[in-house]
């Protein structure tokens, strides 16, 4: 089912709008014999990451003019986060208070990530279909969506990408210079030509998730705080799930 498919690698495709997502698995006989590796903008990438863990807020989105497979926009601030994401024809939008998590999608989105094991799965679906729901991220199946809702997360997911950067001259992003880094994997990243060294954009290059995604970071250390959905309007996943 494509829709399934679609937020089962949501993670991965994630990771490669931003850095580039790539896999080892049966890779190794595939390998070239390997060459050197350019790590000289190794730095500049790790004091990049640092500067999204320092900063207060900042807002990561698609990039305009790109033509993304899952088009994202993902904005954190000190009162919560927000997600919304775009795949397959299917819109789910994710907010957090820092505690509570609360996803919104179609009837067709529930479908695909309802666990067989729930019974009366069509009704249990229209339930939850077009409600915020809330969510316990520590669920089976349900773990992926804290990405978007605790930094610390999201921003594990690029320490831990076995990638090193090679430094690519310099650009210009929103009318501040940047360092290019060119990833192993194919991935690219402005970076800021001084000051903390922040993101500025990134683009997954040619991977086989993302062709040519880029998003844009903007909005650093702006307040932010989420709307979050009224009483009404919320139902939560373990009482309609059982």
């Amino acid at each position: 089912m494509r829709i399934a498919r679609s937020f089962v690698v949501v993670s991965c495709v994630l990771a490669a709008l931003l850095s580039g997502c790539s896999s080892d698995k049966n890779t190794a006989a595939k390998l070239p014999t390997p060459q050197p590796v350019d790590t000289t903008g190794d730095p500049a990438f790790g004091k990049a990451i640092d500067a999204l863990a320092a900063a207060t807020s900042f807002h990561a989105q698609t990039e305009p003019s790109q033509s993304a497979p899952i088009p994202t926009d993902i904005h954190f601030g000190q009162g919560g986060s927000s997600a919304s994401l775009h795949a397959t024809g299917v819109d789910v939008d994710i907010v957090s208070d820092r505690t509570n998590v609360y996803v919104k999608g179609p009837a067709a989105f529930w479908a695909a990530n309802l666990p067989s094991t729930v019974a009366d799965a069509p009704t249990k679906t229209a339930l939850l279909a077009a409600k915020w729901v809330k969510i316990d991220p520590t669920q089976s199946g349900l773990a992926s969506y804290t990405q978007f809702s605790d930094k610390a997360k999201f921003l594990a997911q690029f320490r831990a990408q076995p990638v090193h950067y090679g430094l690519g001259g310099k650009d210009t992003v929103g009318g501040e210079s940047a360092l290019i880094l060119n990833g192993s994997n194919g991935s690219k990243w402005w970076v800021q030509d001084g000051g903390d060294g922040r993101v500025l954009k990134t683009s997954a290059g040619s991977t086989s998730f993302a062709p040519g995604g880029a998003m844009l970071f903007t909005d650093y250390n702006v307040p932010f705080t989420p709307p979050l959905p009224t009483a009404s309007d919320v139902v939560d996943y373990k009482v309609i799930t059982g």
